[in-house]
């Protein structure tokens, strides 16, 4: 058996560049007919610091049938893939707020909800907000005030604009509360309705992108210490739809 004795010759023709020779038996010289315009290196650690190289090189090599695959990067070949995030695109999107209670408590004292902003636009408009102990029906319906459906009860008019995410403590005796009950029973079924009163609309007096989220509750009453305060804030009565 003829042994066969192969080597490999590099030419520096750039920085980077490389031309194989092979040479075959003695004397029969060819070209390796690929080349790579190199640039990289393996990584390097030490003394606390990492180092990774590479240069966008073409690699450039025959493929089976005569194809030719163009490649290119220093990890060519191995396989890589990577997961491409496209941002959201929304047809005919308008911004509108969108008022919801976050919260309700009721005690036979008092009563504090939060309302928030959860939509994506400043709340344009004033508005009012009922609170019901054993309203009927239950849960209230909108344009029906906690007086002509509840025994007891309480209401705020908002005169304060929410921006987007923004919230607002509501209380009795506290900014914007315009009435209530002189007492409220303990353990009756309590709602809140954010936006509550509008009668020439559907919708309340807030055109929101969401309308079905305005009822909170029910929650439970229980008995609470000292009695019911009965200061009541001056409400501006101007931009708020009548009751």
């Amino acid at each position: 058996m003829r042994k066969l004795t192969i080597s490999v010759l590099s030419l520096a023709l750039l920085p980077g560049l490389a031309v194989g020779l092979v040479q075959a038996g003695s004397s029969a010289m060819s070209a390796i007919n690929w080349q790579v315009l190199a640039g990289g290196g393996q990584p390097a650690a030490g003394s606390g610091v990492s180092l990774n190289g590479t240069f966008g090189q073409p690699v450039v090599g025959p493929a089976a049938g005569g194809q030719v695959d163009i490649g290119a990067g220093y990890w060519y070949g191995t396989g890589r893939s990577a997961t491409i995030y496209l941002p959201i695109v929304l047809g005919n999107f308008v911004a509108m707020p969108d008022l919801r209670v976050d919260s309700l408590v009721a005690t036979t004292h008092q009563v504090t909800l939060v309302i928030r902003n959860a939509g994506s636009a400043p709340v344009p408009d004033d508005f009012w907000v009922d609170v019901y102990f054993n309203p009927t029906p239950a849960p209230p319906p909108l344009n029906r005030t906690w007086q002509s459906i509840a025994p007891y009860g309480a209401d705020w008019g908002v005169i304060q604009s929410l921006a987007p995410g923004e919230s607002l403590t509501l209380t009795v005796g506290g900014p914007y509360y315009a009435g209530g009950s002189g007492s409220f029973p303990a353990g009756a079924p309590v709602y809140a309705t954010v936006d509550s009163i509008n009668y020439a609309t559907t919708y309340g007096n807030v055109q929101e992108s969401n309308e079905a989220n305005n009822v909170f509750g029910p929650v439970v009453s229980t008995a609470g210490l000292g009695a019911v305060t009965s200061q009541v804030k001056p409400v501006s009565l101007e931009g708020l739809p009548e009751r």
